[in-house]
């Protein structure tokens, strides 16, 4: 239930919202009139290396020419010569924010975002003019992005909160899945059903026999023989060539499908499983060795584990009281996946005096 960011969606929602509420902010950071950051001396321009590093916090990062800032200079501007910057701080926060979790944007996805941005706040200027801001259907949409960014950032309130688990409990979820730290060497003995140089008329007969000397060394590796030895024995005996090496090498719980692996964790050192006939041929496991891998080994590949463990764990215990009731006389009276019906206002809320891109009419005689 914690999101890990393969969530575009998620991401495209906290960008809407994150352009819908800090748009009039940003478009009143700089104007073309206003003023400009402290000129650095020429002497300690010379020899630096400049990187995002070394830019003061209110160096412009990203300039939108022909876009005017929600603050306007006094007196009259001409048409295009605005223009809206957005700072170092400021960019680092906005992309702070719709950076959720422990993927940030890379270099290629902040240069997309910063251009989009630039197109959103123009067209988020241009819609404050118009005044679909005070639109009902805008603010609908405002109460659900915001709610729905709200649960994100506890979300990753919760992530931050378990960023760092306790001692306790490391060695608690270490103990309750001791399983997974157990390793084991594992023989693997599979006798074919099929010889591939016999006639299919053939594989019936030699399948039974095949089967029988399977459960012979099945016994016999149960009580202790070497599996491998047991195999190569097998192999002559049904005249097929090329036996595999039986040892699997060093297994854990990753290694097998959870059914299997229940069956060999359970088998103490030397004990084999049940013989299990498949299409491929006869099969069974048998364990050579066992032991643990100590809690310090692992512990820092835990980390990450073990906090969205954790994380998902109160969020679980958080949403268990919480049910959702759906009235199927709305819900089925409509098909699936088609909206309610959203109906424009007959005529913009005001005209704007000047839309953006266009220059103001000239002034009557």
């Amino acid at each position: 239930m914690i999101p890990q960011t393969k969530d575009g969606p998620l991401i495209m929602l906290r960008f809407a919202l994150t352009c819908l509420l800090a748009g009039s902010t940003a478009l009143a950071q700089t104007n073309a009139g206003g003023q400009k950051p402290p000129a650095v001396p020429a002497s300690a321009q010379q020899n630096i290396t400049t990187t995002a590093d070394t830019l003061p916090p209110d160096a412009a990062v990203l300039t939108i020419k022909g876009l005017c800032p929600a603050v306007k200079a006094t007196g009259p501007s001409k048409p295009g010569s605005c223009e809206t910057k957005i700072s170092k701080e400021a960019m680092n926060r906005i992309l702070a924010a719709v950076s959720f979790g422990d993927h940030p944007l890379n270099r290629v996805t902040t240069r997309t975002f910063a251009q989009d941005y630039g197109q959103v706040l123009a067209l988020s200027a241009a819609a404050h003019e118009i005044g679909l801001d005070k639109d009902p259907s805008f603010q609908d949409l405002i109460q659900y992005l915001q709610a729905r960014t709200l649960a994100d950032t506890y979300r990753r309130y919760l992530q931050q909160k378990y960023s760092k688990p306790t001692e306790e409990q490391y060695e608690a979820y270490y103990k309750q899945n001791i399983d997974k730290f157990t390793r084991m060497q594992v023989d693997h003995v599979l006798v074919p059903r099929i010889h591939p140089q016999l006639p299919r008329q053939q594989e019936a007969e030699f399948g039974k026999r095949a089967e029988k000397v399977a459960a012979d060394i099945h016994e016999r590796a149960a009580k202790g023989e070497d599996p491998h030895e047991l195999l190569i024995e097998a192999y002559k005996t049904l005249d097929l060539a090329n036996p595999p090496r039986t040892d699997m090498g060093p297994v854990t719980k990753a290694s097998f499908l959870a059914p299997l692996w229940e069956q060999i964790f359970a088998l103490r050192t030397g004990q084999v499983t049940e013989l299990d006939s498949k299409p491929a041929g006869f099969s069974f496991y048998k364990v050579s060795s066992r032991d643990v891998i100590p809690l310090a080994t692992v512990k820092d590949t835990l980390t990450r584990e073990l906090s969205q463990r954790l994380a998902q764990t109160e969020l679980e215990e958080l949403l268990s009281n919480v049910h959702t009731e759906l009235n199927q006389e709305f819900f089925d009276s409509r098909p699936i996946g088609t909206p309610p019906l959203v109906v424009p206002p007959r005529a913009p809320l005001h005209t704007p005096a000047n839309p953006i891109g266009q220059k103001p009419p000239p002034a009557k005689p």
